[in-house]
């Protein structure tokens, strides 16, 4: 399969620009997907853009509601404990999450996003809100249990839009291997 791929990058022009994709990143970029060097947030956006891509194509799934944010959402809802209910739904800067909120756990919708866990914790995690539900889903394949202050900001965003919400584990693999985890553990 590398090979192929390997076959298939080199038609392309090193020099020009991914497109379709948020990241503004050039096309000799894409290397890092045959190795294990894409952990970063803006190969991890693009990776968020082709699912939001397949998933708009599908008409079901668009009617249900699906939405797909980029991995700087948590870093923003870290934000939202320190802001008052009046920046909130009238700012700039938090009209865009105010307006998710409101489609998200107002309205019963489903958000699908991942997050970094930072410099001292090398690892991506996946979290999903289910507005129906009033869930929010957590998964970790380290098996850790979500970090306090991620679950504080998303408790203060549900409380913003509805009640309280209910903590899930989302059903996902176990990672065995140490590679991903930081050099001193």
């Amino acid at each position: 399969m590398a090979q192929t791929a390997n076959k298939l990058l080199d038609v392309l022009l090193w020099k020009g620009r991914k497109l379709g994709l948020s990241s503004d990143g050039k096309n000799h970029d894409l290397w890092r997907y045959l190795e294990n060097e894409w952990f970063c947030s803006a190969d991890e956006d693009d990776m968020l853009d082709l699912l939001h891509h397949q998933i708009t194509s599908d008409l079901e799934k668009m009617v249900q509601g699906f939405h797909i944010e980029n991995v700087d959402l948590t870093d923003k809802l870290l934000e939202l404990p320190e802001v008052d209910g009046t920046t909130y739904g009238t700012s700039q800067g938090w009209h865009w999450i105010c307006k998710l909120g409101q489609d998200v756990i107002e309205r019963g919708q489903v958000l699908l996003m991942i997050y970094h866990l930072g410099h001292d914790n090398k690892h991506w995690v996946a979290l999903v809100v289910n507005g129906e539900s009033k869930q929010l889903v957590y998964g970790n394949s380290m098996d850790h249990k979500i970090p306090k202050e991620i679950l504080i900001a998303y408790q203060e965003w549900f409380l913003r839009h509805s009640s309280a919400f209910t903590l899930e584990q989302l059903p996902i693999p176990k990672q065995v291997d140490l590679f991903m985890w930081p050099k001193h553990l």
